[in-house]
């Protein structure tokens, strides 16, 4: 959920498994010790 918004849903194992939104990307990049680290683009990210 993005700014009161669902911006991906699915079963757990997708959605972390591979990430659709960039806002999902996001958050899961910034999990301490990098296991979800993905290059992507957050520049359109408020916030980022």
């Amino acid at each position: 959920m993005k700014d009161g918004e669902v911006v991906e849903h699915g079963l757990a194992g997708e959605v972390f498994g591979n990430p659709q939104h960039p806002y999902t990307r996001a958050l899961l990049d910034s999990i301490p010790g990098g296991e979800f680290a993905r290059e992507h683009d957050t520049a359109g990210l408020a916030g980022a």
